[in-house]
């Protein structure tokens, strides 16, 4: 699966961003992932998968709030005997263009499937012209 860019950006400035996660977070292994993103247009509606092996449906929480959607995942693991073990996901995407009461969301294998249906033209006001002051 590819990465996905937050908020749709492709630019230098989030190549460099993503790079130094990669390299802040690579030794530390399970507990913040890799947790791979993959984003497509399926002409009516946007698909987003985000593989989250080894989570449980409960462990996974999904939030639209403010034009954004927020993905979380977490879990601890005890032994007996042994440290507690923690792995963690968190992500935000851009809700542009999305009809926000028709999102979907499943769960199977490790990988969490959203259906994003997108907005038409009449799901929403008009622009309106801002006076300048």
């Amino acid at each position: 699966m590819s990465d996905l860019q937050p908020y749709g950006r492709e630019d230098a400035l989030w190549q460099y961003l993503n790079q130094i996660e990669q390299d802040l977070f690579a030794g530390l292994g399970s507990l913040f992932g890799p947790f791979r993103s993959e984003f497509s247009d399926e002409g009516d509606r946007y698909l987003l998968k985000i593989a989250l092996p080894g989570f449980r449906r409960e462990d996974i929480r999904i939030e639209e709030k403010d034009g954004g959607l927020t993905v979380k995942a977490a879990r601890r693991e005890e032994k007996e005997g042994q440290k507690q073990a923690a792995a963690g996901f968190f992500r935000q995407f851009s809700l542009a263009g999305v009809r926000t009461e028709g999102i979907e969301a499943s769960y199977r294998d490790g990988l969490l499937c959203l259906t994003l249906p997108k907005s038409r033209p009449e799901d929403g006001p008009p622009p309106r012209q801002i006076p300048i002051q």
